[in-house]
């Protein structure tokens, strides 16, 4: 795992009390008088934020530890947008290329980067499934490097990184 130390940005935007009132009528059958917020609810939204920005963490440090795993099976990062729609690429032995694009979920690929693909040799993988959470670490497009990749491999690694919220309350 790199050295970087990466300070999480929460959003800026100030929640809106509409969604914290349903939020915490979601949360409790109990009724409330009070149009302010509770200082759990209020605690339960820092915490969307919070996981929010893991979200949005994520893609980047599977890119990374891809990276770190791949090297050695001739694959190479892209990173950066390097390759445009393209995180990760190998040359062949016929000296032929695997393009590949890389999603943390089944369900984390907007409409763009799929529209990129169209007409491409562009491959594209995802970590996990959405719908039920299976991971798709034997799915890799590379049957060489499947036994380098696995989910507690993953979680382990990133569970070492340097990571902080910035508070900018």
């Amino acid at each position: 795992v790199d050295k970087d130390i990466f300070e999480a940005n929460l959003s800026q935007t100030v929640e809106d009390q509409a969604v914290g009132i349903l939020f915490r009528n979601l949360k409790t059958t109990d009724k409330y008088d009070s149009l302010e917020l509770d200082d759990v609810t209020k605690n339960s939204l820092k915490d969307h934020k919070i996981s929010m920005a893991a979200e949005n963490f994520l893609g980047e440090f599977l890119e990374r530890y891809l990276k770190e795993k791949l090297e050695q099976h001739n694959w190479h990062w892209c990173c950066n947008s390097l390759v445009n729609a393209v995180d990760f690429i190998k040359e062949n032995d016929d000296e032929s290329f695997v393009l590949l694009q890389v999603k943390n979920s089944s369900n984390t690929e907007n409409s763009s980067s799929s529209k990129v693909r169209l007409n491409t040799t562009i491959k594209k993988w995802f970590r996990r499934k959405a719908s039920n959470g299976q991971v798709c670490w034997d799915k890799f497009p590379d049957n060489n490097a499947i036994e380098d990749l696995n989910e507690e491999s993953f979680l382990q690694w990133i569970s070492k990184l340097n990571i902080s919220v910035k508070d900018t309350e």
